[in-house]
């Protein structure tokens, strides 16, 4: 996967055990880099370009953009809740098909009963009673591990497992965790093969998984690893 953008003079590219961390030091244009990726993982235009096989990725479905984490796989995030409900239903009619037929036989049988027993004839739901009791019961994909760091691979898990070509933008990220559990996460990701892009507003010591780009104040580019090259 690559991204491309009007300041970069050359795309960063995700290579496999790299994360890529671009430092924004101009305040209003670190602030524009946010809201811009932000509007395009829900879809609209914007200036940033990720692609794949030179293929341009609709954001929507590969560009997950975090900067609160503390409240991950809410309810709130429909996206991410619609395409579980979806893992769910599959999971369901596929692989758990006799069990599902085994319960949808139970509350048939269960409603005839009751019917009896009140002595009236009734009218019920028709059609796959475990669908809709899974719909009924609101089930949905929630955080196992209370820990920052913990809560953050879940959800980095549960959404590359769900959607294809993704990429994870961590606004700040240098601010909420410190290197040692950096280096952990950087692990898991090359471990699991995520797209990491890290986004700061100034230059933390560089950590060695990182690929590190800046864009200073004059709007200038410096790659480190080029610079750091003998």
């Amino acid at each position: 996967m690559k991204m491309a953008h009007p300041l970069l003079s050359k795309p960063l590219c995700f290579d496999e055990n790299r994360v890529q961390v671009l430092v924004v030091e101009h305040p209003v244009q670190f602030r524009t880099c946010v809201f811009d990726l932000t509007a395009q993982s829900g879809g609209e235009d914007g200036p940033f370009v990720f692609s794949t096989h030179h293929c341009p990725l609709d954001g929507s479905e590969h560009l997950f953009v975090l900067s609160d984490y503390q409240h991950l796989l809410t309810e709130d995030d429909r996206a991410l809740q619609s395409r579980f409900q979806k893992l769910l239903a599959q999971t369901v009619l596929e692989e758990m098909a006799p069990q599902s037929a085994a319960l949808n036989s139970a509350i048939a049988d269960f409603l005839g009963q009751l019917s009896v027993q009140v002595g009236y004839p009734m009218e019920s739901f028709q059609g796959n009673y475990t669908l809709a009791l899974l719909k009924w019961l609101k089930c949905r994909a929630a955080p196992e591990d209370a820990a920052p760091l913990g809560r953050l691979t879940e959800y980095l898990d549960l959404v590359s497992g769900l959607f294809s070509d993704v990429c994870f933008v961590l606004i700040s990220a240098h601010s909420y965790f410190c290197d040692r559990e950096l280096e952990i996460l950087y692990q898991t990701a090359a471990y699991h093969k995520w797209n990491l892009l890290i986004l700061e507003q100034r230059q933390n010591p560089t950590l060695p998984q990182e690929s590190v780009c800046i864009i200073d104040r004059q709007m200038c580019e410096i790659r480190l690893d080029e610079t750091e090259k003998p």
